[in-house]
């Protein structure tokens, strides 16, 4: 089959959280792999929390646009959360952004690029 000559569209909510967000932008700091079953499909995420935050929220995208992003933590994360649902030897790359006091999303942080690992050798 040919490559596609142009890029999907896909929705942009990376695009938008960075056109209209508010305030400055989180960091994710690293991502490390489960102690148990580490089979690529989960990962904890660690990030920088934002002081005054109502919640901090995970996307996950394979493009480092953000088309096509995913929010993978509909009711909000924490540093060091197990995030679930990924896909191993892809390419991904993941956001974090808030919500402040007044509930304004801010930008998004910078794109945090990385391929998990099937390592899940009892299967």
């Amino acid at each position: 089959m040919p490559l596609p000559i142009d890029l999907p569209e896909l929705p942009n909510p990376i695009k938008d959280m960075e056109r209209d967000g508010v305030g400055a932008a989180a960091a994710i700091t690293k991502l490390i792999p489960p102690e148990r079953e580490a089979d690529g499909t989960r990962v904890q995420v660690q990030f920088k929390p934002v002081d005054g935050a109502k919640a901090h929220y995970l996307w996950v995208g394979a493009y480092p646009d953000g088309r096509g992003a995913v929010n993978m933590t509909p009711t909000g994360a924490t540093s060091g959360m197990l995030v679930s649902g990924l896909r191993p030897a892809i390419k991904l790359y993941y956001f974090v952004v808030y919500q402040d006091a007044q509930g304004k999303t801010s930008k998004p942080s910078p794109a945090f690029e990385a391929v998990l690992k099937d390592e899940f050798k009892e299967k």
